[in-house]
């Protein structure tokens, strides 16, 4: 069995929020206050307002990861259904039993995109989100 190496992408995380009133086309440029950085893991901390609805997105840069690289795959350890996007390149998380690699996708800089809608009154936790290299 192969053995991967993990990027664990810990931060930081720009933190955009879109209310349900105005979605992420929208409002290109957001005021202060709808933005933050974060640093993974998220668990068990309030990091999202509890009475905001609407849409989350988190952005971070990295780059590509090292030499000799065979495959790439993106690990979301989270309780909410994300889409994921790599250098706009929308990609579909799979279960762990059929990956698919993010080499194709990868430039000497990338950047990560990932969207959630959140409903008031919901902390989403996220464990970890990485890079498993192989």
């Amino acid at each position: 069995m192969a053995e991967y190496h993990t990027i664990r992408l810990h931060g930081p995380w720009q933190a955009d929020f879109f209310s349900s009133d105005s979605g992420p086309s929208e409002s290109p440029a957001l005021p202060a206050s709808q933005r933050q950085r974060i640093k993974l893991p998220l668990v068990d901390q309030a990091w999202v307002e509890p009475s905001f609805t609407g849409t989350v997105e988190l952005h971070r840069h990295f780059n590509w990861p090292h030499d000799d690289v065979q495959a790439v795959f993106l690990h979301v350890d989270s309780d909410v259904r994300w889409s994921v996007w790599v250098n706009d390149q929308s990609v579909v998380l799979i279960d762990e039993a059929d990956k698919t690699s993010l080499v194709d996708y990868l430039k000497p800089q990338n950047q990560l995109r990932l969207r959630a809608d959140v409903a008031g009154g919901v902390q989403p936790m996220i464990r970890e989100i990485s890079l498993k290299i192989l």
